[in-house]
């Protein structure tokens, strides 16, 4: 395949991704991935070990302290205003709280 094959197909590409909340630990040290579209991936890992700060990296939620994301061959940290907007549109996302039920 070639490169530009590969990059149509990538959706999300995590490159070398560095992050600390306020406190300064690091939360992601170093996380790099790729997920292809119609790819399965999965990300497990103990509670707080970051599972859902990578999710919220990858929407823009946060800022990456070093490293890029690419969701559609778009820099995510590059994104403001309407464009965010639109990006995030196309991306889903459930927090585990919505898995539980208080019936």
């Amino acid at each position: 395949m070639n490169a530009t094959a590969a990059a149509t197909r990538t959706l999300v590409d995590f490159r070398d991704v560095h992050f600390a909340y306020d406190e300064g630990v690091p939360v992601i040290s170093g996380v790099s991935f790729t997920a292809a579209r119609g790819e399965t991936l999965v990300i497990l890992g103990g509670s707080g070990s970051g599972k859902s700060t990578i999710l919220r990296l990858l929407m823009g939620f946060h800022g990456v302290d070093a490293g890029g994301i690419l969701f559609e061959g778009r820099d995510v940290m590059a994104q403001r205003g309407q464009d965010l907007v639109e990006m995030r549109r196309r991306m889903g996302m459930v927090f585990q709280e919505g898995a539980s039920s208080t019936a």
